[in-house]
């Protein structure tokens, strides 16, 4: 990831991977996934505040960085079966 992407990396604590959208919504075997946690730097959304993500579309295992549509976010805590589970789908 660039290095302006990283200094505007949005910080979410207490995240989890939820799947985006409805799967109607998407081609069969689609499976769009997004981080859904409170985040703190957004610009738009207040420090703390619960929010859902756009969806992801890259995992940076050494720097805890996910890139998601709209933007770069920094992960809080790093769930332990994480990494395996972005390797697993191809991330």
């Amino acid at each position: 990831m660039a290095g302006v992407e990283v200094a505007k990396a949005v910080l979410i604590k207490q995240w989890r991977v939820v799947p985006y959208g409805k799967p109607e919504d998407f081609p069969p075997g689609a499976k769009p996934l997004c981080l859904r946690g409170k985040v703190f730097g957004h610009p738009t959304v207040p420090d703390g505040e619960e929010t859902t993500t756009s969806v992801i579309k890259s995992f940076n295992q050494k720097t805890g960085l996910v890139k998601c549509v709209s933007r770069c976010y920094q992960l809080g805590i790093v769930d332990s079966v994480l990494p395996a589970w972005f390797r697993r789908l191809r991330f």
